[in-house]
């Protein structure tokens, strides 16, 4: 299931459609210049009929390759998505529900998790947690991933890109 919600994630059907928007050219993330990455932490998984109710927070950012760097350009979309998946053994995104910003909207919580996982967010240190997806960024530009990171001008933060 989520290499399937992570595939969504990373789409521009999330990009565009939910609350990062992302703040380049479609040609950029096209052209692969750009990077639109997610990681994702499972709060709930729950049968729906057919279907299953995926409840995760995300956390998602631009990532680009400039010269001997990667940076993270904007930290983009943080916060809680809830996805109706179909399927068995072959998963597919039917809708995604995003709380949007980065500050959790405890009402929002409420409203689209089941009570525990809502009670878990809002009221017991805000349950999983995403990682940004730092290494598989620099993976997709060919870069080792594992370096550690600094704050560059414009606080974005950068890794130096050392060829895998």
């Amino acid at each position: 299931m989520m290499p399937v919600i992570i595939a969504y994630l990373d789409s521009s059907a999330y990009r565009q459609g939910g609350p990062g928007q992302g703040q380049y050219p479609a040609a950029d993330y096209q052209a692969g210049q750009v990077r639109w990455l997610c990681g994702a932490a499972l709060v709930e998984v729950r049968p729906d009929g057919g279907r299953w109710l995926a409840g995760m927070d995300v956390a998602c950012g631009d990532y680009v390759r400039r010269g001997l760097w990667v940076s993270l350009e904007d930290g983009g979309d943080m916060g809680h998505v809830v996805m109706v998946l179909s399927g068995g053994s072959h998963y597919q995104v039917v809708s995604a529900a995003s709380e949007g910003g980065i500050s959790a909207n405890p009402a929002w919580i409420d409203q689209h998790f089941s009570r525990r996982a809502a009670s878990e967010i809002n009221n017991g240190g805000g349950g999983p947690l995403a990682s940004m997806p730092d290494d598989q960024a620099l993976v997709a530009f060919g870069c080792t991933p594992g370096v550690k990171g600094s704050y560059g001008t414009q606080a974005a933060e950068m890794w130096p890109c050392r060829p895998d």
